[in-house]
C-alpha cells in the first residue's frame, strides 16, 4: 500500500445490495486516483458484499468485517484504519459526481480540517433528483474566516465533506452510538475546526426515502414504544453529550461557538418535551382506537381535535425548522418569505 495516500474513503454496508455498485463505481472510477477505498461490511446478509468481491481486482479496494454494530461503529472503525491525508465518509446507498475528489483537492490551500461542498436530494419514491432550497452558496462569502463554523447549523449531514485525518486524531472525534449520530458528530468537526473551506458545488447525491433503511426500520417497528423509547434515550443522551461538550470546551470557545451549543441544546430540549409527548398520546389514540367498542363518529373526532394540536405544533415538527429560525423571524432578522421558503420545503 502506497504511503503518500491523499484520501482515504470509508463506506460502511449493510443491506445495500441494491445500491452499493453504483455506490462503488463512483468512487473507482474517479478522475483522481490516489485513494484508498475502505469498504466496512456491518455484518450484512444480503449480497452486498458479493458485489464488492467483484471490485477486489482494484488493489486500492480494503474490506474490514464486523458484527452488526450499526453504521456509527463502522464508520469509527473506517476512520481508525484510514491512512490518507484526508477522510471521505460515503454512506452506501449514495453515490458522487466523478471529478469529486479532483476539484476538492485542488481547492485545498492550507491544510484546512474540513472541506464542505453541497448535495443534491435523491428521491428513491420519485426517482427524481431535487435541489436543497437552501444551499451553501448563499452562505459561503458572507462569512468570515474565523467564523466558517457558522455553516455547522445549517444540515446535520457528514457525507459531504473531506475531513483532515489529523484533526480527528488530535482531538479524537468520533461517531456516537445513537439515533441521530450525524448530529453531534456535525457539532464537535465544526465547532473545534479552525479552518474550514466551502464550495458551493454539488458533487454528493444522498437517497432520500429509502425503504428498509436504519431510520426507516427503526421508525416502522410494530412496537412504536420501542421506537418513542429509542427516540427518549437519543435526545437526553444529545443534551448531556452537549452540556459535557461545552464544559469541556468552555475556556477555549468562543461566545459564538457557546452560543451555538447552547442553541442547539435548546432545539433537542424543544423536540425532546414535544416529539415525545406527542408520541405518547399517539399511543394512547392508538389504544383507543382499537377498542371495538368505539365508533365510527367518536374517532373522527378524536382525529380532528389532534389535527388543530399537529397543526398548531408544525414549526416545531418541520425537519430543519427550528427554534433559530423562528428567533430569527420574530426578531425582524429574515422575512416570513424565508420562514415560508423553509416550510414548503419540509413540509
Amino acid at each position: 500500500m502506497r504511503e503518500d495516500i491523499k484520501i482515504s474513503v470509508v463506506i460502511p454496508v449493510y443491506g445495500v445490495e441494491k445500491y452499493i455498485r453504483q455506490c462503488l463505481e463512483s468512487i473507482i472510477n474517479q478522475t483522481y486516483k490516489n485513494l484508498e477505498i475502505i469498504v466496512v461490511n456491518d455484518g450484512t446478509k444480503d449480497n452486498s458484499m458479493k458485489i464488492v468481491e467483484e471490485y477486489l481486482s482494484d488493489e486500492r479496494i480494503k474490506i474490514i468485517n464486523q458484527e452488526n454494530s450499526g453504521v456509527s461503529i463502522a464508520r469509527n472503525k473506517g476512520i481508525e484504519e484510514a491512512r490518507g491525508e484526508y477522510i471521505a465518509i460515503i454512506d452506501s446507498d449514495d453515490w458522487i459526481e466523478l471529478n469529486t475528489f479532483k476539484d476538492l483537492m485542488e481547492i485545498i490551500e492550507d491544510k484546512e480540517d474540513i472541506i464542505v461542498f453541497d448535495f443534491y436530494k435523491f428521491d428513491e419514491v420519485t426517482q427524481k433528483i431535487k435541489k436543497k432550497t437552501t444551499t451553501i452558496e448563499e452562505f459561503k462569502n458572507n462569512i468570515p474566516e474565523d467564523k466558517k463554523y457558522l455553516i455547522s447549523m445549517y444540515g446535520s449531514e457528514s457525507c459531504n465533506k473531506l475531513y483532515r485525518r489529523e484533526f480527528l486524531k488530535k482531538f479524537n472525534i468520533k461517531y456516537e452510538k445513537m439515533l441521530y449520530e450525524d448530529v453531534f458528530w456535525k457539532i464537535e468537526t465544526f465547532l473545534q475546526a479552525e479552518k474550514i473551506k466551502i464550495t458551493g458545488k454539488r458533487y454528493y447525491y444522498y437517497r432520500n426515502g429509502r425503504v428498509n433503511s436504519t431510520m426507516w426500520k427503526t421508525s416502522q417497528k410494530d412496537n412504536d414504544n420501542e421506537f418513542i423509547k429509542k427516540q427518549k434515550e437519543a435526545y437526553e443522551k444529545m443534551i448531556e453529550l452537549l452540556d459535557n461538550f461545552l464544559e469541556k470546551n468552555n475556556k477555549k470557545f468562543d461566545i459564538g461557538r457557546k452560543i451555538l451549543i447552547e442553541i442547539e441544546k435548546k432545539v433537542w430540549e424543544e423536540k425532546y418535551y414535544h416529539q415525545i409527548e406527542v408520541g405518547k398520546l399517539l399511543q394512547k389514540i392508538k389504544k383507543y382506537f382499537s377498542n371495538k367498542n368505539v365508533s365510527v363518529g367518536e374517532k373522527k373526532i378524536i382525529s380532528s381535535a389532534l389535527r388543530k394540536v399537529l397543526v398548531e405544533k408544525k414549526l416545531e415538527k418541520i425537519e430543519g425548522l427550528n427554534i433559530f429560525d423562528i428567533f430569527l423571524w420574530k426578531n425582524g432578522i429574515v422575512n416570513f418569505k424565508f420562514l415560508k421558503r423553509r416550510i414548503i420545503r419540509k413540509s
